[in-house]
């Protein structure tokens, strides 16, 4: 019995030894990693020689661009018990907010992955996702899997045009993985950020929350012409140069001109035009960095006349027409041919009104490759041989400097900016229907408040937004009240605040996305 009792005992201290080491056991045992992040580049395009077959929409994409950015997956799990990792559950989630309008999916890459996953798009609002490794397919044979020590993959966000008001928007990524057994999700935000881009007759300036910024990024000499490109590149006249602007970095095209660029536009293939004060029209081919004499084929246009507005009209069958003008005289090309084109002087065949005189940079194409240009007190259309003269009510006096499109689905409006001949109650910008029969003040909805000043230059935005700079602006919709260099109107005027030095005379609205 004693013996039994001994026996017993034993086994009891055995077990209760064996039960207190176990959570000891367990403690040591590695819990699997856990660490997926996501970083961006900024200004890096999609390249059509990552896909098989590649989508139309990026075959002419550059290596870097503004509305580009790269983001990249990377499983950074190490140790024993590390594992790949899947995308999963909602997949790759893009959501973001512009005013009192939400934007959120699920996003994918049909081409790249070859199906049709439910309840996701590739394009949200104005973003497009181009997913060449698969990164966000959630369905089917083409899930990558993403290794642990470092494995990456990398998918690229891409504006598909100006959709927004100058501002900026948090853009929220969220990646949906598999770890092992588990679900998890890791975060990034960027941001989409809509610039407003002013040229002052000493440098220039950047509006990206309602207040003008002084920019160091170009020489403070005075800009005369800012143009965009479809990648939201920005390209500028500056006294006699030409500089470019990535977002990143600026750079000067070429060398130096030996008189002031007047004017700049650009073609469907990236060729950029200058037009120059005393040397005529210069061209700088896609991909190469020296500036070469434009020809007209007539000499209407030689090497020492004054150019002082360029334009361009493209179409999808990959044709440009150039116009020009110079202070009396427009003029058409509908076929370039390297650098040189045989110019058409635009008369009026059929009888009218003929315009006497031009102003510098007030020109503009419609979507039906139609001209509208400024002149003094008026403006006028040219479509089908005829020149038309456009009408105010009430009539104006001064100089019409700013000439702009606003564009919806099915229409478009013309909007004109003007410098009133000392009158100083006479409204500054109107808007006016493309047949030119009355223009009339672009005014609050409400109190039909006007805006008034000297106004130079005009554009609009993806949202119709209508941005207004020159000098000495004021209207009774201001708030704070005063004299401002600059305004846009969307219901109502409102004021862009900041110093600026000198007067503004060029506007240009250019998106990117970055970190």
């Amino acid at each position: 019995m004693q013996k039994n009792f001994q026996t017993l005992i034993k086994t009891f201290k055995l077990t209760e030894l064996t039960l207190i080491a176990m959570p000891i056991i367990i403690c040591a045992c590695s819990s699997t990693p856990n660490s997926v992040s996501m970083s961006a580049t900024t200004g890096t395009c999609v390249q059509d020689s990552q896909y098989n077959s590649p989508p139309s929409t990026i075959k002419a994409n550059p290596n870097s661009a503004p509305y580009c950015l790269a983001v990249t997956i990377t499983n950074n799990n190490n140790g024993s018990n590390a594992n790949s990792v899947q995308v999963g559950g909602g997949g790759l989630t893009l959501a973001y907010t512009v005013g009192k309008q939400s934007f959120s999916s699920a996003m994918y890459d049909p081409v790249a992955a070859g199906v049709t996953i439910k309840g996701s798009v590739q394009t949200l609002g104005n973003i497009s996702l181009y997913d060449p490794q698969n990164c966000a397919t959630t369905q089917a044979m083409n899930v990558r899997t993403i290794n642990y020590g470092g494995g990456q993959c990398t998918f690229y966000l891409q504006l598909i045009g100006e959709s927004f008001p100058v501002g900026n928007y948090p853009l929220n990524l969220t990646y949906n993985y598999t770890n092992g057994n588990q679900n998890y999700a890791t975060t990034l935000t960027t941001k989409q950020k809509v610039n407003l881009y002013g040229g002052s007759t000493q440098g220039l300036y950047i509006d990206s929350n309602n207040s003008w910024q002084n920019s160091s990024i170009v020489p403070t000499q005075s800009i005369n012409s800012i143009i965009r490109d479809s990648y939201g590149n920005i390209y500028m006249a500056i006294n006699n140069q030409v500089w470019f602007f990535n977002g990143i970095i600026a750079t000067q095209l070429g060398a130096s001109f030996s008189s002031i660029v007047n004017s700049l536009a650009i073609d469907q293939n990236f060729n950029v035009y200058a037009a120059t004060q005393n040397n005529g029209i210069y061209m700088l081919p896609k991909s190469t960095n020296s500036w070469l004499q434009f020809t007209d084929t007539r000499n209407q246009i030689t090497n020492s006349s004054s150019v002082i507005g360029l334009a361009t009209y493209n179409n999808t069958s990959q044709q440009t027409t150039l116009y020009a003008i110079t202070n009396t005289t427009a003029y058409q090309c509908f076929s370039l041919n390297g650098q040189s084109c045989q110019f058409n002087q635009l008369t009026n065949s059929a009888g009218g009104t003929l315009p006497t005189s031009f102003n510098t940079n007030a020109l503009a194409t419609s979507t039906g490759n139609a001209l509208y240009i400024g002149s003094t007190s008026s403006a006028y259309s040219y479509t089908s041989s005829t020149w038309l003269p456009f009408t105010f009510t009430p009539a104006i006096t001064g100089q019409v400097l700013g000439v702009a499109f606003n564009t919806t689905a099915n229409s478009q409006a013309l909007l004109l900016g003007e410098v009133p001949n000392n009158n100083p109650t006479e409204a500054s910008v109107y808007s006016c229907p493309l047949n030119g029969t009355n223009c009339i003040p672009l005014a609050a909805s409400q109190a039909g408040n006007i805006i008034t000043g000297n106004v130079r230059a005009i554009t609009t935005d993806g949202a119709n937004n209508v941005y207004a700079a020159g000098v000495i602006l004021a209207s009774l919709d201001f708030s704070p009240a005063g004299i401002y260099s600059a305004a846009y109107f969307n219901t109502i005027w409102n004021p862009i605040t900041g110093t600026v030095n000198g007067n503004l005379q060029a506007l240009q609205i250019a998106s990117m996305l970055s970190k």
